[in-house]
């Protein structure tokens, strides 16, 4: 009975297919793919304030509509989340369009009245 024969790869100018791809690079775990850190503050809309354990915490969704869960602190493409009440959350916006603002604004979202 001969021996098993081994197996060879011929990449003839073609990727390898069993070569590691991140080649030993530490890969950076980051939120979903253009999650809130992308996201402008303009484009998010305010559907809910959630109040768990002491804990405010907002959904918002996006310009796809996928909700979003965040909270005190969270950063977005051109600021951050200042502060969330039972009613509304303050965003604190300090840059337009990747150029920095000389006076930060603060953008008011609310839940209506009707929706609480």
């Amino acid at each position: 009975m001969p021996p098993p024969a081994k197996g060879s790869y011929s990449p003839a100018g073609r990727r390898d297919p069993f070569k590691n791809l991140l080649a030993g690079k530490d890969v950076k775990d980051k939120s979903a793919p253009g999650g809130i850190s992308q996201m402008s503050i303009e484009d998010t809309t305010l559907v809910g304030i959630i109040n768990a354990d002491q804990k405010l915490t907002a959904i918002v969704s996006g310009p796809q509509g996928f909700p979003f869960f965040i909270k005190t602190g969270d950063r977005f493409a051109d600021g951050y989340i200042l502060s969330i009440t039972d009613s509304q959350v303050v965003f604190r916006k300090t840059n337009e369009r990747g150029i920095p603002l000389m006076r930060s604004k603060d953008i008011i979202k609310e839940i209506n009245p009707e929706e609480r």
